[in-house]
């Protein structure tokens, strides 16, 4: 929908422009455009870093993210599950051989199967993707009735709309004394004993009936492939396969009358089990289709999870619910299901007097703490006498009337979000390996929908981050502007003081505003400088310029820059250094921007007590610490104590945006550095920086 106020034409003209622009892009970098933007098959191209030069339209489609989203940036970025998976693995070897690689793998957060092409030219990756989980769910489907077929005694062959047969169990072979695969690819009139044009004859009426009626039932003279002439009964059924008619021929040798009859109900009840299965999978895609859709229409996760186990009952299960492990190593219950109400409530008093721990040696604990699946065909007498060894709980656990369970993690981006239990109990039926399949497909797409919702609120913090940081930014900008325009104005009436012939309190007056002038440009200076590091850091463009450093010299001539926040403050600054010199291989402004934050830190928090600035060094490290007895800092704030825009204390009484300790911990990270802090409520701060002396492997500094 285009904005209010914006024509849609003009919306689209947009997208056209934006879509020209990225191919406009592309061009600029030598990408030839013009063949893939018409391809049907995902193109994309990347730097060899892994950044974005180029994706086509298909693959907009297929990966559901724009080229305005991603053009410039790192794939490992765009797509955080990617890094470390066979797509990354597959990037590396094609950017360090510059052999072209072609692989099929499974990208499990979304639970799709991918085929790409990944090749080198140049300083640029060319990746072709297609999807290929159709390919496999139907390679699954097949590879089941494959293993079904095979395990039968009478002869099964598969025959395309012409007559040529494209697949012979083994007892087709064997019965018509051929190897295995020797019929493929003839047609089936060479297994007929009649001359051949009679044989084509008859294929072709019994391929004519099969199209009007859809089966074809009788006896056919056959001849085995060393001439032997026999009789099979034979049941053809039309089945379509890819959209096009196949004709499945089930058949045995009848000459001996009693085991044809055997055989015949055999290949009668096989052709109603294919049926049956065929009913199952069509349920079960129903199933699903409608559980994507219910599971998507809410992106609240208790919704999503009290949906989920409303769903499943009573398609899936007599029982169904929902566990979740909690940040106290606890296991909750989110939600319960039951046909009947009082199994509800029997099933709520078993766990309140048996509750689910995290470290339970299996069920649901386990399924929560490893991410794999529990499944028991059935819960027998014998297997509660082995795994519960406590008899009163054993006879709990049977009166709850529990056959057969499956329990499946709900897993997103490598974490188990919840786990769901599905229980057969008075219905008295029984789990199979298909129906666990169903429920961890169920699950996943369960997990996504949470997983939507968690990044839909991620979105929604963030935009309240940033609403916070603009108030801050404004308030913080503000106030010495504020302050500046009121100098300013003192100055002017200063100087009209002058002018009459006050020279001397004028000039005292000059002075004062003069100098808080200068003190509010400094704090301006010191907040855009903050900002542009931002930028810079997030940017990938913070530079380092090493040099021989002496810390010791560079802590003396800092500390005096702090006289006046110090006398404002009321705090006095204690310095201890070491006799000899601490001399590093740093990059001096960026420690003395270090020493900087850390010293306005303590003043600001330890306002009227003393602050230690500590230096000590040995052959490996140099270590800075900062010690002030102000409001100190609980355990649950330390933990995001070192993150973007983080204010732990009242906005009203102490200035700034929150991004000195992270700017500290960035600049830390790229010298090589590290820094700790240790805290209390009331009881101040100790922050303890530690620098390495030397880059690895060069000779000791002067002075160690």
């Amino acid at each position: 929908m285009a904005p209010l106020g914006t024509h849609p034409s003009d919306e689209l003209s947009g997208r056209q422009a934006s879509r020209s622009a990225g191919g406009a892009q592309a061009r600029q970098e030598g990408i030839d455009t013009v063949l893939f933007d018409q391809m049907e098959e995902s193109v994309s191209v990347f730097r060899c870093d892994g950044t974005y030069l180029y994706l086509n339209a298909a693959t907009e489609r297929m990966f559901g993210k724009s080229r305005e989203e991603v053009l410039g940036r790192c794939v490992w970025d765009v797509y955080p599950g990617v890094e470390g998976g066979a797509f990354h693995r597959a990037f590396i070897q094609v950017r360090e051989t510059g052999a072209g690689l072609e692989y099929e793998h499974l990208y499990e957060p979304w639970g799709r199967w991918y085929r790409q092409r990944i090749y080198r030219s140049g300083d640029r990756l060319y990746v072709f993707s297609r999807e290929t989980t159709e390919e496999h769910l139907r390679a699954d489907a097949f590879l089941l009735h494959a293993r079904i077929l095979e395990n039968m005694t009478e002869g099964v062959s598969l025959t395309n709309e012409s007559g040529v047969i494209v697949y012979t169990n083994p007892a087709e072979d064997q019965i018509f004394g051929y190897g295995s695969g020797e019929l493929l690819g003839q047609h089936v009139s060479v297994q007929n004993a009649a001359p051949p044009e009679e044989s084509r004859r008859f294929v072709e009426e019994v391929i004519d009936r099969l199209r009007r009626e859809g089966s074809w039932e009788g006896e056919i003279e056959n001849r085995r492939k060393d001439g032997t002439a026999f009789t099979t009964a034979a049941r053809i059924s039309a089945l379509h396969i890819g959209g096009k008619p196949h004709w499945l021929c089930v058949q045995k040798d009848i000459t001996e009358q009693k085991r044809a009859d055997a055989e015949r109900a055999e290949s009668y009840e096989f052709t109603e089990r294919l049926y049956e299965q065929t009913r199952l999978a069509e349920q079960r895609a129903t199933f699903l289709a409608l559980a994507s859709e219910v599971l998507a229409s809410s992106l609240d996760r208790e919704e999503i999870l009290r949906s989920l186990t409303r769903l499943a009952v009573p398609t899936l299960g007599d029982w169904c619910a929902v566990d979740e492990a909690t940040s106290d190593g606890k296991v909750r219950r989110v939600s319960a299901v039951h046909l009947q109400p009082e199994r509800l409530a029997q099933g709520e008093a078993f766990h309140a007097r048996y509750p689910i721990l995290l470290d339970d040696a299996g069920g649901i604990g386990k399924v929560l703490r490893m991410g794999t699946t529990e499944y028991v065909l059935d819960l027998s007498d014998e297997l509660l006498e082995r795994t519960i060894p406590d008899p009163e709980m054993r006879r709990a656990t049977r009166e709850l009337g529990i056959k057969s369970l499956i329990s499946v993690p709900l897993r997103s981006r490598g974490r188990t979000l919840a786990a769901l239990t599905l229980c057969y109990a008075d219905s008295g039926r029984r789990y199979t390996e298909a129906d666990v399949r169903l429920a961890e497909d169920l699950a996943r797409r369960a997990a996504t929908s949470l997983d939507n919702g968690l990044l839909y609120k991620e979105a929604q913090d963030a935009v309240r981050a940033r609403d916070s940081f603009l108030s801050i930014a404004s308030h913080e900008l503000n106030t010495p502007l504020t302050s500046l325009s009121l100098n300013v104005q003192a100055l002017h009436r200063a100087f009209q003081k002058a002018a009459t012939g006050a020279d001397g309190l004028a000039q005292e007056t000059v002075g004062v505003k003069l100098h808080a002038v200068q003190r509010q440009i400094s704090r301006l200076a010191k907040l855009i400088h903050e900002l542009l590091d931002v930028s810079r850091i997030t940017s990938g463009k913070l530079r380092l310029e090493p040099e021989e450093v002496e810390l010791t010299t560079l802590a003396r001539e800092l500390v005096p820059r702090f006289a006046d926040d110090l006398t404002r403050a009321e705090c006095e600054l204690r310095l201890s250094a070491p006799e000899s010199a601490v001399v590093g291989h740093w990059d001096r402004l960026r420690v003395e921007q270090i020493l900087q934050n850390l010293l306005s830190n303590a003043i600001k928090y330890g306002h009227g007590l003393p602050i230690e600035l500590e230096l000590t060094a040995d052959a490996q490290w140099a270590r800075v610490v900062v010690r002030d007895q102000g409001i100190g800092i609980s355990a649950e704030d330390q933990a995001r104590l070192f993150q973007r825009f983080e204010r732990l204390a009242s906005e009203r009484h102490y200035s700034g945006f929150g991004l000195g300790l992270w700017i500290v911990r960035q600049i830390l990270d790229a010298m090589g550095g590290r820094i700790h802090v240790r805290s209390e409520p009331g009881k101040g701060s100790v922050f303890t920086v530690e620098l390495p002396r030397r880059p690895p492997g060069s000779p000791p500094p002067a002075g160690s």
